[in-house]
């Protein structure tokens, strides 16, 4: 951005000038040029930037809206949160005990059988889903799951048993149905146990009738051993489906009011702001809700805080709880998008006032509903999610004070300005150094700026401007106040404005510079918004732009003689 003029220009410079006078210029005892006196301008450093190369030091060059002829905008853009399937749909642990056990007529019937005959006996059980929040479920498709089955039989007989379930379907479409030989060997009870891999069955709730329910049949077949029945002989099973996972779910998914969500979010753009005051007109907070399950939901944030605020700590109601239903995807595979904006407009506080204390972290408070509006057929897969986007939107239009801005090029005084072993000037030849800075500053800020010299070690050795009230300020660019505040140019800068400072540097403070060893020159701004107090707003364009022009301007006394 800065360029250091070498010392090979300094000298072109001294051997081209023809208009330099001195009142007497020596080149030997006996011979002089009375009216000598040569006065030489030296360039030391320029820089020339416009507003969006200022707002890269933020690291946020590509966070900024930066068009020609567009009012400028921080934005950067965070995922909030995410939900998927598991946060929004769980298969209740269904656990079931039942037994057939023999009656006193039974018994009889089982006694009068001769050996070897085969008695038939079936039983049908219902295994209701404990949902807790109103589901009515059309169909589930399961994933990682199990079905535990273990039997005990103390009739003394040998067991042959089918358990089938209607509702479970294989994964082609086949009726879940499953056989168990419990083999009486002279001792009961008589055991048997089996896990069975249920992934990617399907639950189909679909009858009219169907209450989120399983139907166990089971059909026994009892081989009469010769052995005598007694009433009260049973055959107990338990019976343990457990999912891991499910696919996919449709019907009605009930209404769940349990999601929340408690989170932190860094705003890195104030981390890096350097200013003591900043205040942003018109800041909003655009909210992008994703949804790819068939479930539409309710989110409110509840809380907007602030904690390192002193005024403005929290924001609630308003805009936050007035986010549109989120609606649900029309079909697996798509997605659906919900919108929604917060600005001045829809909070109270407003935004600007929680913003322009420079919040570093914002802690949000969201909670959601299922199924806001009651019934609705929904559908989820496990790729579902239901997610927010925010984008912060930073319109640069308000006000600023104290920004604080800062650039380092390398310099070498010595060598720019000619002097030194390999120079044409020794300390002793210069009456004065007067340093020139000239700024066109097309910026709506007014800008003090200082210069700072530095060693190489980059410890700072002197500085250009003294004392505080020696700093020059350089007024803004001229704005256009005069339209509507609605109007896009309003507060915009119409044309530059140029400033000069002269500082006179003595030779003995230039010798402290030159003999201190400077090798780094700091330009240092400080940029304030003139009219920020009386709430004047100021807009902020990329070719609003700043030029400053560093020179020097050498008086000699020269004499060739020595």
């Amino acid at each position: 951005m800065f360029k250091s003029v070498p010392s090979t220009v300094f000298v072109i410079l001294l051997l081209l000038s023809s208009a330099c006078t001195k009142e007497e210029y020596v080149i030997d005892e006996n011979f002089s040029v009375p009216g000598l006196e040569p006065s030489l301008a030296i360039p030391l450093a320029n820089t020339d930037f416009g507003l969006g190369e200022l707002i890269m030091p933020l690291g946020l060059e590509d966070e900024v809206i930066n068009e020609p002829g567009t009012q400028m905008a921080l934005m950067f853009r965070e995922r909030l949160f995410e939900i998927g399937l598991e946060d929004l749909v769980q298969l209740p642990p269904l656990e079931v005990e039942e037994s057939y056990v023999a009656d006193a007529i039974t018994a009889a019937v089982f006694n009068a059988t001769l050996e070897g005959a085969d008695i038939p006996i079936s039983e049908s059980y219902n295994l209701p889903f404990d949902f807790e929040n109103g589901e009515q479920l059309d169909s589930i498709r399961l994933g990682d799951s199990n079905l535990s089955i273990e039997l005990q039989s103390s009739f003394r007989h040998d067991l042959s048993i089918t358990l089938t379930i209607p509702e479970m379907l294989t994964p082609t479409g086949e009726m879940f149905s499953t056989q168990f030989q419990l083999d009486y060997t002279g001792d009961v009870p008589v055991m048997n146990a089996v896990d069975i891999d249920v992934s990617d069955h399907l639950l189909d709730f679909s009858a009219p009738d169907n209450e989120n329910e399983l139907n166990i049949l089971a059909d026994f077949i009892v081989t009469h051993s010769g052995e005598m029945t007694n009433a009260g002989d049973s055959v107990y099973f338990e019976l343990a489906l457990s999912s891991n996972s499910i696919r996919s779910a449709y019907g009605f998914l009930g209404q769940f009011t349990g999601i929340a969500e408690i989170d932190t979010q860094r705003v890195d753009v104030f981390e890096n702001i350097d200013a003591e005051n900043i205040y942003f007109a018109d800041p909003a907070i655009e909210l992008d809700l994703f949804n790819s399950s068939g479930i539409p939901m309710e989110i409110d944030f509840t809380s907007l805080f602030a904690p390192t605020n002193s005024i403005t700590q929290l924001i609630t109601g308003g805009a936050l709880e007035d986010i549109p239903v989120v609606l649900g995807a029309i079909t697996p595979g798509t997605t659906a998008l919900t919108e929604h904006r917060i600005d001045n407009s829809n909070t109270d506080p407003s935004l600007s006032d929680m913003l322009s204390e420079g919040p570093v972290d914002l802690i949000y408070t969201a909670a959601g509903e299922t199924n806001p509006e009651g019934f609705s057929h929904n559908f989820i897969l496990d790729t579902s999610k239901v997610s927010c986007d925010a984008t912060v939107i930073l319109p640069l239009y308000g006000a600023v004070d104290g920004y604080r801005f800062a650039d380092t090029l390398d310099v070498d005084l010595s060598t720019d300005l000619g002097l030194g072993e390999e120079g044409m000037l020794t300390i002793d030849d210069i009456e004065s150094v007067q340093i020139r800075i000239i700024a066109d500053n097309g910026l709506p800020i007014d800008t003090r700026m200082q210069l700072v010299f530095l060693d190489s070690l980059q410890q700072a050795s002197d500085s250009l401007f003294m004392g505080q009230s020696d700093v020059p300020v350089l007024l803004s660019g001229i704005v256009d106040h005069n339209l509507p505040e609605t109007h896009p140019d309003h507060g915009r800068v119409v044309a530059a404005r140029r400033s000069v400072t002269d500082v006179i540097l003595t030779p003995s403070r230039l010798e402290e510079l030159t003999e201190g060893g400077v090798k780094y020159l700091v330009i240092k701004i400080v940029g304030s918004t003139s009219e920020g107090n009386s709430g004047e707003m100021v807009r902020f364009y990329p070719e609003d732009r700043l030029a400053v022009q560093v020179s020097a301007k050498i008086e000699t006394e020269i004499d060739i003689s020595e």
